[in-house]
């Protein structure tokens, strides 16, 4: 039908008596189910099936607006390359000086976008390896989707490398690529030179999404775990996204774009060399909501294959560490070798403290002995104790380990006494003065 007020043209599709899926028993409960999950089908799916609906086309869904601007809503670090692609020579036959492998006089260019998906990387059922989207002609519809796309790209299959909810999308705007008869899939034998064209619109995907991945992924020293964690800091904010609506399409936002990046063709791939790795440009979109920005501790960048030169130095920087570290063992050798010697001695000069203690314990004995039998001579004559001399003197060693009772001028005198059975007994008179060398308490 035509507005005449509005001068735009309309249209509305009825959809009766469903037949798609699965529905309840009852006929009438099975139709309202069917079209119910219908309808949300296409709510889901239409703004990912077209990236290039203009605002200007009012596309309703039971009276809800579609927006198509899916992919600027949902993608961390969304950023445009531009490249163009030969149709006629592969980019392998074009001598490395020639710079018009780069840009080739018959060619066109072709727009890819990438970013990380975090709602994708989030959900384990559906995988978070890097996935391919293939949009053409002028409405930008799907026709082409690898969930697991590395293989078909070339690069590294292994691991969770060029995963973290990775996306690429290829915008044909222009219909350069050849589709086929049901506008389902790329068909490149249904062109001339049609292998020439798929090698190097791969080559080129190749080298862009290599690229990309490992700028991101060096802002962590090349660990992938930090890379992810980054990545899914802004699922909350993605979500809060997904209810906005934006009037720009993503051919017209101002997103984040590289140029004079350092293309090189080596040994028949596209990619940038190790030294130019910083050798791009790069403007900020401000269409760019989600950016992954480099820590503020920085991350140890971790171990890759280097040149010899820089191995002949690692080489010799372990050698200079291992002649320190024979240095320091031969200095501890030195110091657990006076360590032990001091031990030596240590021990020898227990063991001659313990000869000394024996002698000194053999000495005791012989003076105790020695008094045993003052006694036993004392007891036999049947004298006083006084009259059989003064007891032995004792070296001053064994008389510290006895009861001193005197010494020097001043001592102590004992006399002996017999009771009417001929049993003595030793009694302690009054000090006096004397001169003996000190008695002891025997």
């Amino acid at each position: 039908s035509c507005d005449h007020q509005w001068g735009v043209y309309a249209f509305k599709v009825i959809l009766v008596d469903l037949r798609h899926g699965n529905g309840l028993s009852n006929k009438v409960l099975r139709s309202d189910d069917r079209a119910s999950a219908l309808m949300q089908m296409l709510e889901n799916d239409l703004p990912k099936t077209y990236i290039h609906i203009p605002q200007e086309f009012e596309f309703k869904v039971e009276d809800k607006r579609m927006v198509f601007n899916y992919w600027q809503r949902r993608l961390v670090e969304l950023s445009k390359f531009e490249v163009r692609i030969d149709t006629n020579l592969d980019f392998r036959s074009y001598d490395k000086s020639n710079p018009e492998w780069k840009n080739p006089p018959h060619g066109y260019n072709i727009k890819f976008y990438l970013g990380f998906d975090p709602i994708r990387l989030r959900n384990e059922f559906v995988g978070s390896h890097c996935t391919l989207f293939v949009y053409s002609r002028q409405s930008g519809r799907l026709i082409k989707h690898v969930p697991d796309a590395r293989s078909s790209l070339g690069l590294n299959s292994g691991g969770s490398d060029y995963s973290q909810g990775l996306t690429l999308i290829v915008d044909d705007e222009d219909g350069n690529l050849p589709l086929n008869p049901t506008k389902q899939d790329i068909s490149f034998g249904e062109q001339e030179n049609g292998l020439v064209h798929q090698d190097n619109l791969y080559a080129w995907m190749n080298a862009v999404t290599n690229f990309y991945w490992k700028l991101h992924a060096e802002k962590f020293g090349g660990k992938k775990a930090p890379l992810t964690d980054e990545v899914l800091r802004h699922l909350d904010d993605v979500l809060a996204e997904q209810g906005r609506r934006f009037s720009n399409l993503l051919k017209e936002e101002d997103l984040t774009t590289y140029y004079d990046i350092a293309w090189g063709n080596y040994r028949g791939h596209i990619m940038v060399h190790k030294k130019g790795t910083l050798r791009y440009k790069e403007h900020i979109g401000q269409a760019t909501r989600f950016r992954i920005h480099i820590p503020l501790t920085p991350v140890r960048k971790a171990k890759r294959g280097r040149p010899l030169e820089q191995a002949n130095q690692d080489i010799m920087n372990l050698e200079v560490r291992l002649d320190s570290e024979q240095v320091k063992s031969q200095k501890l050798e030195r110091i657990n070798s006076e360590l032990l010697e001091s031990l030596r001695e240590e021990k020898t000069s227990n063991d001659q403290l313990k000869k000394e203690n024996e002698q000194l314990r053999m000495d005791m004995a012989k003076v105790q002995a020695e008094i045993v039998r003052v006694r036993a001579q004392a007891s036999q004559r049947k004298e006083p104790m006084s009259q059989q001399g003064p007891l032995p003197v004792l070296p001053m060693a064994v008389a510290s380990s006895m009861n001193v009772i005197g010494n020097g001028r001043e001592g102590v005198r004992y006399k002996v006494s017999r009771d009417s059975e001929g049993r003595r007994t030793l009694h302690k008179k009054k000090k006096s003065r004397h001169t003996s060398g000190g008695l002891y308490e025997v």
